[in-house]
């Protein structure tokens, strides 16, 4: 719809004659009747019979057109038309000719000349830059390639693998799998949780409450997370939690210059987001910790360095940054192996 004005163009071979049979429209009531609607030929005749009795033919015949108040209506004669767009079709043909005899050779202006060399050969001083993602989350640095990594695969099967039906598990993959133990660690008080019998209770306080799904409960392994709280690190993050030193879940975006980052020749922040899974703060420095849940096999540690590496040092340097503190160690725990693996 039109907000501020609309132009409306009509064609007819005897307006002349419609103007002044339209002049003295009647109006019963102020509207037109409609046997003289229904003698219209075309929309502009009802245009015509709206603006009967506000001004005379003249007025619409002349130049500047008639002016109503809402409307203004203006008189254009086809050979003024077509004598206008000669003269502009004839301008452009001495235009064009006109250049195509020009001599390239010769400079016509020579500071013309100057400044359209330099406007064609100018090159924008952050060319690098217009590329760049201003902002990345930990999973799309994944997807570029920043760090390889693989969905944090399914490391318990549910059933045995000559059991299962065309390749298929009754349970949904590892990406569920993963997820659903990295919230159990979230949510679990590591400084309270020393029994089976205090984690049966603790799994069973989250079902009561509906902070975790039955579905994800399911996933879970008990002997899998009893092996992570009674490890050297589970313990090291339970005496960390009792003594209010522990923090997870911790959200995080730093800036980091994209040549940091192979990104691109530049000093141009890249802001990067993600979640750290725990950290604890220990008499020498901070711990970084990371849960995974790949699927390998014993001696494959190094798959798992390799994977995550990348990521980790993104992670140190953000919480570096947001602590003023020193990470003294970086510590990934791998549930598939039941064990801690430390990185450089």
């Amino acid at each position: 719809r039109a907000k501020e004005k609309l132009v409306m163009t009509g064609l007819d071979r005897y307006l002349d004659k419609k103007l002044e049979r339209f002049a003295e429209v009647l109006r019963v009531e102020g509207q037109i009747p409609f046997t003289i609607l229904g003698s219209a030929d075309s929309y502009l005749d009802w245009m015509l019979m709206s603006l009967s009795g506000k001004y005379t033919i003249s007025q619409i015949q002349r130049e500047e057109g008639a002016d109503t108040g809402n409307l203004i209506v203006k008189e254009l004669s086809v050979s003024d038309l077509v004598g206008g767009e000669m003269e502009r079709q004839a301008e452009k043909k001495l235009t064009k000719d006109a250049l195509l005899s020009l001599d390239t050779v010769r400079v016509y202006d020579q500071e013309f000349a100057a400044d359209l060399r330099a406007a064609f050969e100018y090159r924008y001083p952050h060319e690098a830059d217009i590329r760049l993602h201003t902002k990345l989350t930990v999973s799309e640095l994944k997807k570029q390639g920043q760090f390889a990594d693989e969905e944090e695969s399914e490391f318990l099967p549910t059933i045995p693998s000559f059991l299962k039906e065309d390749g298929k598990e009754e349970h949904p993959g590892g990406a569920f799998r993963g997820t659903a133990y990295h919230r159990a660690l979230e949510l679990l008080d590591f400084g309270k949780v020393r029994t089976r019998k205090d984690l049966q209770n603790a799994l069973e306080g989250f079902r009561r409450d509906q902070r975790m799904d039955e579905e994800s409960l399911s996933l879970l392994s008990e002997e899998t997370l009893m092996g992570f709280l009674d490890s050297s690190l589970g313990k090291r993050l339970a005496a960390a939690d009792v003594s209010g030193r522990l923090k997870k879940e911790q959200q995080f975006v730093v800036g980091i210059p994209a040549r940091d980052m192979d990104a691109g020749d530049s000093d141009e922040l890249i802001l990067i987001q993600g979640i750290m899974d725990a950290y604890m703060e220990e008499e020498e420095g901070l711990v970084l910790v990371d849960y995974k849940t790949d699927h390998i096999r014993p001696g494959e540690e190094k798959v798992l360095v390799d994977r995550y590496q990348m990521q980790m040092n993104y992670y140190e340097r953000a919480l570096e940054q947001m602590t003023g503190k020193k990470i003294k160690e970086k510590i990934i725990y791998s549930m598939a192996l039941e064990k801690e693996i430390t990185l450089g």
